[in-house]
């Protein structure tokens, strides 16, 4: 026989959460907490034990209002917000519930209860919540079982029991409700009314419109009562009465259980090892190696969803594990014909948590319905869910779309300028060897340490194992003390420029000069996009002068945020004299040299060095200043900017207390010690990261409006701030202000955001 175990998620975690707190228990691992999460698939597994349901649902609300707040504005006003702590654990229970296989059901508008409600109609069910608005739902086919002392014990209702004990039916409830209110929920009631009076009212009445319509029989003392609330009586009906008839779409709801013994490493990573042990909780099975292409086809019974991830070896789908061609000796399947086998599996409906969803597409696989990505959310960990669902996972589809786009090269100009390059090489080698009397490997710190140290008879500045430095802080401080110090420096230079860029570019350009770089999305802590073979993401002003369109006509258009960091500052901040300046589109840096004293570039340096926590030795060597001048400038900067302080040092002191810092969209940093460069780290996360979320929200929005309005022109990179768009001639002006408005329009703060754009022929 069928049996539903409908779970109300937000309920029990807050239960967990106060539960083991109120024990003195509070596990954490790498830094996130992770309490409430372990008490709450305690009492699930519990439950499972006790109640042994064919069907599984974990409900949700979803953070924002309902259709309740437009029936009552200053519905669940009076509630405290929901421990950062906690909504860290939020999400993370959510997606350990994906990959336990678990259907988790959550609806804009609505709250888990009407989520329980509406499916508790349709097959016999049980409801598991520490919330008593449920007793409405009991029927001869719905029982109710609350979470009791702590989470140990639940405490069992039917319908039997509630007509016993309260004599009243469980849709009774909502009235007495109605009456008595509901301080948690803000659901007025009728003032003055308690708890026994309203329940002798409505075991003598049945129903609130009964005992309006027989006000004059109601005893006066309380007639009156009744009289002064009747509004909010009613009122509070309609909040306190659970909607039964949602429209909510859900799959198959069947508890695969035992659990796949795949999520196991998910509680191991966790260290929730006392689940590992737990009799009956796993699958038992082993792997199922599959050596042949014709085994591949009876891969059957797959879990929804199903893990799929892959290393050297193996190809893993559920509980199969397809052996990769290695040799002929040991079997296996070739790995592209593995993917292609699978290609019913990747494409279908069944949900899928795969290991690396951007490897996997990468790979040019197409794979439909990911319900989790392990890398992304490792990466995240501890971070908000909407970052995760709503930024990362849909971002992923860009970046490889970015990435198959491709950059072009001018290969003409690349080889004229590395002809250039050596030739300049070539004469700054010979102008060294001069000055030093000696032919020698100039790229060798030994050697060249030699020279300088030895023969020269310049004072060594610092020493290593293998001999002196000559890294480029040591030679600037020398670079007035022989005249062979400029012509290395410059050597070095152009030794970098070309070894990385000309050779490097060459090499990994194709025969139209096209090169493709790989966009990380999960290689920063900042959530910044990092990039790789080229890096694209810090380019020389003359390696970016190689870049040109790919169209006959085209030009290359980059649209960069103006200052972006200092904006967010201001609006994180609130200092008013940063934020009227954003906001009446003055020069910020112009504003602040004339505050402080001092020239705009250094102005420039000071407003960036500060967002970075740079302390006054290392604004004195930006700057070219002595520490105590620079030391003044700081000083002088506070004073100016009151509130920047504020925050910063505010930023330090919850980082320091909390292990972690945030940006605005929930982008979680951790610190495993706190130390000067954790204060510095916690002073810039805010913002860089802040800016890091920003973009890639832009790129979605820009990504979704190039496809939805045909235009041919292509996104092909991001460089931290700014987006560069290949585009033909006759969408110039669309592509920009298209850009222009996606970019501006991100996020919404108190300062506005701005845009440059700059059109070319190269980038």
């Amino acid at each position: 026989m069928k049996k539903l175990l409908l779970v109300d998620g937000n309920s029990l975690l807050y239960r967990a959460y106060y539960a083991f707190n109120a024990g003195g228990v509070n596990l954490s691992h790498d830094g996130m907490p992770t309490h409430a999460t372990y008490g709450f698939l305690n009492m699930l597994f519990r439950a499972l034990e006790d109640i042994k349901p064919t069907h599984l649902a974990v409900c949700f609300d979803i953070k924002g209002k309902t259709f309740r707040h437009d029936l009552f504005t200053e519905y669940k006003a009076t509630r405290k917000p929901t421990p950062e702590d906690l909504v860290v654990q939020l999400g993370d229970t959510k997606q350990l519930l994906t990959e336990l296989g678990i259907s988790v059901i959550q609806k804009q508008n609505y709250e888990a209860d009407d989520l329980i409600g509406t499916l508790s109609r349709q097959i016999p069910s049980v409801i598991l919540t520490a919330d008593r608005d449920a007793f409405q739902l009991i029927s001869d086919t719905v029982e109710l079982n609350l979470t009791k002392s702590g989470v140990a014990h639940l405490d069992k209702w039917t319908l039997k029991r509630v007509k016993d004990e309260y004599g009243i039916t469980p849709s009774q409830m909502i009235d007495l409700k109605a009456l008595v209110g509901d301080t948690s929920d803000n659901i007025p009631g009728a003032k003055g009314i308690g708890d026994k009076g309203a329940l002798v009212l409505i075991q003598e009445w049945g129903s609130i419109e009964n005992i309006y319509e027989n006000l004059l029989s109601v005893k006066e003392s309380i007639r009156k009562k009744l009289e002064d609330s009747r509004d909010l009586v009613f009122k509070s009906k309609e909040l306190a009465t659970i909607n039964i008839d949602v429209d909510v779409e859900v799959g198959d709801l069947t508890l695969n259980f035992p659990f796949p013994s795949t999520a196991k490493q998910s509680f191991e990573r966790r260290g929730f090892r006392s689940m590992l042990n737990k009799k009956g909780l796993w699958k038992d099975t082993e792997m199922v190696t599959v050596n042949t292409r014709d085994e591949i086809d009876t891969i059957k019974n797959l879990p929804s969803p199903v893990r799929i991830a892959w290393d050297k070896d193996f190809v893993y789908v559920g509980d199969y594990q397809i052996r990769i061609l290695a040799n002929l000796l040991d079997g296996g399947v070739d790995e592209g014909e593995i993917w292609k086998s699978l290609k019913p599996v990747l494409e279908g409906k069944i949900g899928k948590i795969v290991s690396d969803s951007k490897a996997l597409k990468e790979k040019s696989i197409k794979i439909s319905n990911i319900v989790g990505d392990e890398r992304i959310a490792n990466h995240l960990k501890g971070s908000s869910e909407e970052l995760y669902k709503e930024i990362e996972l849909p971002l992923v589809d860009v970046l490889i779309e970015m990435q198959q786009h491709g950059m072009v090269i001018d290969m003409v100009a690349l080889n004229q300028l590395s002809g250039e390059f050596k030739d300049e090489i070539d004469i700054l080698s010979a102008k060294i060897y001069g000055i030093a009397g000696e032919v020698f490997n100039i790229n060798s710190p030994q050697q060249l340490g030699d020279v300088l140290f030895t023969k020269l008879g310049l004072k060594a500045i610092e020493k290593t194992k293998t001999g002196y430095s000559t890294n480029e802080e040591v030679l600037l401080k020398l670079k007035d003390f022989h005249p062979i110090i400029e012509p290395i420096l410059r050597y070095r230079k152009l030794q970098k420029l070309y070894s990385t860029y000309i050779q490097g570019y060459a090499k990994l350009a194709d025969e139209n000069g096209f090169v493709y770089t790989t966009f990380n999305n999960t290689g920063t802590v900042t959530g910044r996009l990092s990039s790789s073979e080229p890096n694209i993401q810090n380019i020389p002003p003359q390696i970016r002068s190689l870049f040109k369109s790919r169209f006959p006509d085209g030009s290359l258009v980059c649209a960069d945020y103006s200052q972006i960091e200092l904006r967010i500052l201001a609006h994180l901040s609130g200092d008013e004299v940063m934020i009227n300046a954003f906001s009446q589109g003055r020069d910020i840096h112009q504003e602040t040299a004339d505050a402080i004293g001092c020239r705009r570039e250094e102005a420039k340096a000071i407003n960036f060095g500060i967002i970075y926590g740079m302390s006054s030795f290392g604004l004195s060597e930006s700057l070219g200043v002595k520490p105590h001048e620079a030391a003044k400038f700081i000083e002088r900067y506070f004073a100016q900017f009151p509130k920047i302080k504020e925050f910063l040092d505010g930023c330090v002191q919850y980082a320091n207390l909390n292990g972690h810092i945030e940006t605005m969209m929930g982008r979680r940093r951790y610190f495993s010690k706190f130390d000067k460069f954790a204060e510095r780290a916690a002073m810039n996360m805010p913002m860089q990261g802040g800016a890091a979320d920003i973009i890639k929200k832009a790129m979605l929005a820009i990504h979704s409006r190039l496809k939805s309005e045909g235009l041919q022109s292509l996104m092909v990179a991001q460089i931290h701030d700014e987006l560069v768009f290949d585009c033909q001639s006759s969408e110039i002006e669309a592509l920009s202000v298209l850009v222009r408005h996606e970019m501006e329009s991100a996020y919404q703060m108190i300062v506005p955001l701005h845009v440059d754009i700059k059109v070319g022929k190269t980038l």
